[in-house]
């Protein structure tokens, strides 16, 4: 006999229950202890004297409404001791309609990784450049100002090195091995560990002046 165990995160200890709204979000229902005009037994206190009592908070998470029990004088003020069941049945009738998500779903853009700053960083120093010898004698191909992926860029370096071979009267061959070598420095990155990739691509862009180098002299050999 095979046994599947569900592992759900635990509940706040304060819980009573939860519900689910139709966006995905839950609706808790909480014991909570407050300051109140009201007895314990919903009764207004005389004079306008305050009580400690111990009742109930129903809040949503997805659209941060408080829910009010039914003599409440402020809005989402919290349910009276004797008022667990209406707090039961507002929490599951607000989740019913509420089509909120989780405020924990709608987070930020991720912010970019290290590899992808550093070739962004490549591409605004080299990137024109490698972009000219890449494309050869068809013109430059065009090169995104952010967003290139590292795999992408590698292969870009790799053709301005193979395309710089086209031109052999110019003598650019030490060019167009650095070029080669830059390209294979960053392959290597791809798949290398943190620290380890970081030292590829410093010795990659200690290279990548060659682009500036040989895109200078192609140019003025016209």
């Amino acid at each position: 006999m095979t046994t599947t165990a569900t592992t759900e995160a635990a509940w706040p200890a304060d819980t009573v229950a939860r519900f689910l709204t139709l966006g995905g979000a839950a609706v808790n229902l909480r014991t909570h202890t407050f300051e109140t005009h009201y007895t314990t037994r919903g009764v207004l206190c005389s004079g306008g004297a305050m009580r400690t009592v111990a009742g109930f908070l129903v809040e949503c998470e997805g659209c941060g409404t408080r829910l009010s029990h039914r003599n409440a004088r402020t809005d989402g003020e919290p349910y009276l001791p004797n008022e667990e069941a209406e707090a039961i049945k507002d929490a599951n009738d607000h989740a019913a309609v509420c089509r909120a998500m989780p405020r924990s779903t709608l987070t930020a853009a991720p912010e970019k990784s290290t590899i992808d700053s550093a070739v962004d960083k490549l591409v605004a120093r080299y990137g024109e450049d490698i972009a000219f010898l890449a494309g050869g004698h068809s013109g430059p191909v065009p090169i995104p100002a952010e967003g290139l992926t590292l795999a992408t860029f590698a292969d870009l370096v790799q053709d301005a090195a193979d395309h710089l071979e086209s031109y052999p009267s110019v003598g650019l061959g030490s060019e167009a091995d650095d070029l080669a070598e830059a390209a294979s420095r960053l392959r290597a990155a791809l798949d290398a560990q943190a620290d380890h990739q970081d030292a590829l691509l410093t010795l990659a862009a200690k290279l990548l002046p060659a682009a500036t180098d040989a895109a200078q002299e192609l140019r003025l050999a016209g």
